[in-house]
């Protein structure tokens, strides 16, 4: 039987193919092998977590190393038979090992150290299985507003009749105010608060009563891009004063840059913790109370919500635009920012000259309007005359203003007539 021999090309492939497969092990071993020496690598960063005694915990006599565990004499009965090893052999033994992601280490069989090992850059890293879920941190907070409550509560004063409730009956060493100490109006705790409110102007606001340029309403893309501004602004404050003084709460919420910060009152309540009224210490900053710092943010949140759901249609009169600025400004005012106070003041100012640019619009244009071939009014002015027709203070208002209501309601009811006759006669 003749024997058929492969051709030695073939013989080659085979070699060649062969030669592949072995490359191709080698190089899963290879990386096989990598893996194993990094863990290697990690392992040894960390302490010995392998239960491990020194030389001084071999026991003296070499045959108790042959006996079992169970077989040879406990610490109780050394101390009875008069073997007790050393104190130094004693104090030598320390034991490590690993529990709930914690390291503890026993030195004389006793507990003598705790070390994290959830611990990265200086900040602690707490698993999520060790940290307090939602109901036990709200179960917690109410406790502890209830202690201190009960702890704050003197007991009511009783009152006298004849002094209307005013004095009590016993003397006091000062008059208290009961009233909730508001930032706005109360600066005897914070001398230097009344000093940038005067400086940066912020009770400068009288134009919005006593000039017709407070009468009007401005294009709404003016004021949103005020308000826009303003929420920026109030950004910036509550960022800057995060990383002072209270940075934990910026990479608790991973906070990159004051774009991130948001004014929602759960975004707010989520990055301070708590609800609204819940005790923040850590917002006393510069000599000031919690509480002025505490109202003073939660402020912005109406300003916040203006923005988010910002609406043309809506009546943003000049009142309500100076009062969501006027919130921001006392924001700067309550953190010490100076150079964010007069900013604002600023933007209160652009308030002021849009509004005088408005009205300047409607005298010049108001004996202009009644003309046959006349542009008609902007929007906003529109608007303007349309709250007028549901206003009950009218009065108050400047005459240029309503006469230029008048004229306008009687060219739109004009308007009207020549629609309804056109539709009369196509019908």
């Amino acid at each position: 039987m003749t024997k058929i021999i492969a051709p030695l090309y073939k013989q080659l492939e085979r070699a060649n193919d062969c030669i592949q497969e072995l490359e191709t092990k080698y190089k899963a071993l290879q990386h096989q092998y990598l893996q194993v020496a990094t863990r290697l690598a990690r392992y040894e960063k960390l302490p010995n977590l392998s239960r491990t005694t020194t030389r001084a915990d071999s026991p003296k006599n070499s045959n108790e190393l042959n006996l079992p565990s169970y077989a040879r004499g406990t610490l109780s009965s050394q101390r009875r038979s008069g073997q007790m090893p050393d104190e130094a052999s004693i104090s030598a033994r320390r034991e490590t090992f690993l529990e709930s992601g914690k390291i503890r280490i026993y030195e004389n069989y006793k507990l003598a150290k705790v070390q994290d090992t959830n611990v990265y850059d200086g900040w602690q890293i707490t698993p999520h299985f060790q940290m307090e879920t939602i109901s036990f941190f709200s179960k917690t907070i109410r406790l502890d507003n209830k202690r201190r409550s009960r702890r704050d509560h003197t007991g009511r004063a009783k009152t006298s009749t004849e002094t209307s409730n005013k004095e009590t009956l016993w003397p006091t060493s000062a008059k208290t105010n009961t009233k909730e100490l508001n930032p706005r109006d109360d600066d005897r705790y914070v001398p230097w608060m009344a000093s940038i409110k005067e400086k940066s102007g912020y009770n400068e606001d009288q134009w919005l009563h006593q000039m017709p340029a407070g009468k009007v309403f401005i294009p709404s893309k003016y004021g949103y891009d005020l308000l826009n501004r303003g929420l920026d602004t109030a950004k910036q404050l509550f960022y800057e004063i995060s990383k002072h003084h209270f940075p934990h709460r910026i990479h608790r919420n991973n906070l990159e840059g004051a774009h991130e910060v948001r004014f929602g009152f759960r975004e707010l309540n989520s990055i301070l913790g708590g609800d609204r009224d819940t005790p923040r210490p850590f917002l006393a900053i510069h000599g000031n109370r919690w509480s002025f710092v505490n109202e003073a943010l939660y402020s912005i949140v109406d300003l916040r919500n203006c923005v988010a759901h910002f609406n043309g249609a809506q009546y943003y009169d000049m009142v309500r635009y100076d009062r969501l600025l006027k919130n921001v400004h006392l924001f700067a005012i309550v953190v010490k920012d100076e150079v964010k106070a007069f900013e604002m003041r600023a933007l209160r100012d652009e308030l002021l000259a849009y509004a005088q640019q408005t009205f300047d619009e409607i005298v010049e244009r108001e004996w202009l309007a009644s003309l046959p071939f006349a542009t008609p009014w902007a929007i906003h002015h529109q608007k303007l005359f349309k709250h007028l027709g549901y206003c009950s203070s009218i009065d108050e208002y400047p005459p240029v203003i309503l006469r230029a209501m008048g004229t306008w309601e009687g060219k739109k009811s004009v308007l009207e007539e020549g629609e309804g006759r056109n539709e009369s006669e196509v019908t």
